[in-house]
């Protein structure tokens, strides 16, 4: 895993490309790559693609974006267009409280490691400082 993640910030540029079809290839390497690892920062570099003016590209962001960020639901009709206005804000707006809750988990489970990890090695200088 670590060494695939060498690769994303170089494949990210690639979203940017004016080929849809270049835009679609790095869409299906990237999810390839995270194989349903949840990544903020992949996400964060995908969602921008919901309003890119190819349908292809939106449509492979849909197959992906479950992948990628590993919660969230998707719709094949959003690319099609057949889903209305309200129902995508509901989505989006979903989408986002997901990521908030994420993002927040991952903020709080590392501030409790940290904590955990300063308990250990308190207890550590002590036993030292027994000896």
């Amino acid at each position: 895993w670590n060494e695939d993640e060498e690769f994303f910030p170089l494949m990210r540029g690639g979203l940017e490309d004016a080929e849809a079809t270049v835009r679609v290839s790095v869409v299906h390497c990237i999810a390839a790559l995270a194989s349903g690892r949840a990544s903020s920062q992949n996400f964060r570099a995908l969602k921008p693609l919901e309003k890119d003016s190819e349908w292809s590209v939106r449509a492979a962001l849909i197959e992906v974006l479950p992948m990628v960020s590993g919660f969230g639901r998707f719709v094949a009709e959003e690319a099609k267009g057949e889903m209305g206005a309200e129902e995508k804000a509901k989505e989006a707006a979903a989408l986002d409280e997901a990521i908030s809750a994420y993002e927040q988990s991952a903020a709080r489970n590392k501030r409790q490691n940290q904590v955990r990890h300063r308990g250990v090695l308190d207890k550590f200088k002590q036993g030292v400082a027994k000896v």
